[in-house]
C-alpha cells in the first residue's frame, strides 16, 4: 500500500508499509447463532406444515372399524349388561355407517360388500350381527340376541373388519 502523497524518497520500496494485523475473530458465536436460527426456522416450518396439514401431518383417513373394535373391547372388559351389549352393537353399527357413508341396514349388506370387496370374508359375521341387532333393538329380546351373537364374537367381527380396513 502506498500513501497518496508520500514524501520523496530515493528507493521506491521505502514507500510500502507492512501489512497491518486485523483482530482475530472467534467463529463459535456466529456458528451457534446460525445453528439456533436454523433450528428456529425448522421449528417454524414444522409448525406451518402441521397447521396446513402438509406431509407428514396429513390427517389419516378415519378408521371406523378400528374405533368400533376398541369400543367393543372396552365393553368386553367390563361387566356384561343389556345396556353394554346395546352400546357394543351400536358402536359396530356406527362403524358400518361411517364406512358406507349412510345408515347401513341388513338389506343393504350385499350392496355394501359389492362396493367394498375387502370386507366380503366377513359376510357371515355381519349377517349374524344384523340378525342379533334386529333382535336386540326391534325384537325386544336382548337376551336372545346375546345368545345368538355374544359381545366377544361381535368384537372379533369388528377386529377382523379393522384388519381388513387397515389392509384396504
Amino acid at each position: 500500500m502506498r500513501e497518496v502523497q508520500p514524501a520523496r524518497r530515493a528507493d521506491p520500496a521505502e514507500y510500502l508499509r507492512p501489512d497491518g494485523l486485523g483482530p482475530r475473530l472467534d467463529p463459535v458465536p456466529a456458528r451457534n447463532a446460525a445453528l439456533a436460527l436454523g433450528a428456529a426456522a425448522l421449528l417454524a416450518l414444522v409448525s406451518l406444515a402441521r397447521d396446513r396439514a402438509w406431509w407428514p401431518f396429513r390427517p389419516r383417513p378415519a378408521r371406523a372399524f378400528a374405533d368400533a373394535a376398541r369400543r367393543l373391547a372396552a365393553l368386553g372388559r367390563g361387566p356384561e349388561s343389556e345396556q353394554g351389549y346395546r352400546e357394543g352393537l351400536l358402536a359396530l353399527h356406527r362403524g358400518l355407517d361411517a364406512k358406507a357413508g349412510y345408515r347401513l341396514l341388513a338389506d343393504d349388506l350385499d350392496a355394501f360388500l359389492a362396493r367394498h370387496p375387502a370386507y366380503r370374508p366377513q359376510r357371515d359375521g355381519l349377517a349374524r350381527f344384523f340378525a342379533a341387532s334386529r333382535l336386540a333393538f326391534f325384537g325386544g329380546s336382548v337376551a336372545e340376541a346375546r345368545h345368538r351373537l355374544p359381545l366377544a364374537e361381535a368384537g372379533a367381527t369388528a377386529r377382523a373388519l379393522a384388519v381388513a380396513e387397515r389392509a384396504a
